[in-house]
């Protein structure tokens, strides 16, 4: 038993200082953390966009603008087939950082603003869910003048992803089959712990992995705790 506890610990440790470590050494861009909203996309339709956290909020943009595409994650599989719903968002729309305003960079070395979102596999019905994790990084210049200089920012957020099927009887090589057809995707956000929430836990994990070492140098391995 113990020897699970202390592997379980040992995988926290890790995890957690893997994660402290890439906040610390990954990019110099600056980092929006979506906390709350959602992006919306019902087939051959464009997005809806309404998304913020601290400091920063991306909103739908006027009619005839760009404004994104999510990809589209199956197009017609048999209800209840095992299918992978991560996907990319191509995200667009006004962005707001810190009172000022930016779009998305339309061109240039290494632009295409294409956000990663990972999600796992599950049964596919008429309404299919699964938690995801969104990164990626967004090149973007001052609204209203797109040869302006290109900032980029770094986006992550986490939270409930939603497909929904149409699903119908339909003919098929095997045969007739309930059938589901991909009709729309929506990203639902949600807060996730800032980094400095992981610092405070990796401290304490820490500060409990000394103590029980300790214990066991002065009681010759027998502390229960």
């Amino acid at each position: 038993m113990r020897g699970v506890i202390d592997s379980r610990f040992t995988g926290w440790v890790s995890i957690i200082g893997f994660y402290l470590m890439f906040s610390v050494t990954g990019s110099m861009a600056e980092t929006l953390t979506i906390t709350s909203g959602f992006v919306s996309e019902v087939q051959d339709l464009p997005p809806q966009v309404s998304i913020s956290g601290p400091g920063f909020s991306i909103s739908q943009v006027p009619a005839g603008d760009c404004c994104g595409h999510i990809m589209v994650v199956f197009g017609v599989l048999p209800v209840g087939t095992i299918q992978n719903l991560s996907t990319v968002l191509f995200l667009g729309g006004v962005l707001q950082v810190n009172g000022q305003q930016y779009e998305p960079a339309n061109s240039g070395p290494g632009i295409n603003n294409a956000l990663s979102v990972t999600a796992p596999a599950v049964p596919i019905f008429e309404t299919s869910t699964a938690p995801f994790v969104l990164s990626g990084t967004i090149a973007a210049v001052p609204r209203g003048h797109p040869s302006g200089p290109v900032t980029n920012f770094d986006v992550v957020g986490a939270g409930t992803e939603t497909v929904t099927s149409l699903v119908a009887m339909a003919d098929s090589p095997s045969g007739q089959q309930t059938l589901a057809f991909y009709q729309a995707i929506r990203l639902d956000f949600a807060a996730i712990p800032e980094p400095s929430t992981w610092a405070l836990l990796f401290s304490g994990l820490l500060a409990l992995g000394g103590y029980r070492l300790v214990r066991r140098a002065c009681y010759g391995g027998n502390a229960s705790i």
